[in-house]
C-alpha cells in the first residue's frame, strides 16, 4: 500500500515548500564552503532525515516481520564499523532468515 508520510499533518513536499518560502530560509546563504554544505542544504537534509525516519518507523510497524531483519542489519553494520570479523557479521545476518 502506497501511503504518504506526514509529520504534524504535512507531507514532505508541503514541508519543503513551507521551508523554502520561509523568511529564515531566504536569509540563509546559498553558498557552500569546501567541505561544508550551505546552511540551506543543511536545513533541507534535516527535513529529509526526519521524513525518512518516520517512513521507516511506519514501515516496520506495518510489516513487523521486517523488524528483526532490520535490527540484525543495523547490528551488523555497527559491528563492521566496530571491527567485527566478516564471519561474525554473516552469522548475525543468517540468523534472521
Amino acid at each position: 500500500m502506497l501511503k504518504t508520510v506526514k509529520i504534524r499533518g504535512l507531507s514532505l513536499r508541503q514541508t519543503l515548500n513551507k521551508l523554502i518560502k520561509s523568511r529564515n530560509y531566504q536569509l540563509l546563504s546559498p553558498e557552500s564552503e569546501p567541505g561544508l554544505e550551505s546552511p540551506r542544504i543543511q536545513q533541507i537534509n534535516s527535513i529529509l532525515t526526519k521524513y525518512r525516519k518516520e517512513a521507516r518507523r511506519q514501515m516496520l510497524r506495518e510489516f513487523p516481520e521486517l523488524n528483526a531483519q532490520y535490527a540484525a542489519l543495523t547490528k551488523a553494520r555497527a559491528g563492521l564499523r566496530g571491527g567485527m570479523q566478516r564471519e561474525e557479521v554473516l552469522e548475525l545476518l543468517s540468523q534472521t532468515n
